[in-house]
């Protein structure tokens, strides 16, 4: 049994830039989880924690331009119990 416990987004952000991850799990309301200020074309990480569900969703908002250079996602292994 495989539940994912967290999200690792880089983004490439320029100065003046900003972005705001939203995360809902099993069609309930949206949460706030984070958010990236850019800061010279710096490489950014946004940890995105998810809580135990069947499903989630991502929701990025946000103001000027940004690259999302990769997602990770981490998972763990719990019992059939």
């Amino acid at each position: 049994r495989k539940c994912y416990s967290k999200l690792m987004l880089r983004l490439e952000l320029p100065k003046g830039s900003w972005l705001n991850a939203e995360v809902r799990t099993d069609g309930g309301l949206w949460k706030s989880c984070g958010k990236v200020v850019g800061k010279e074309y710096d490489v950014a990480s946004l940890p995105i924690a998810v809580n135990r569900c069947d499903k989630f969703e991502i929701r990025l908002k946000g103001k000027g331009p940004c690259t999302i250079l990769s997602m990770l996602r981490e998972f763990r292994v719990g019992s059939d119990v």
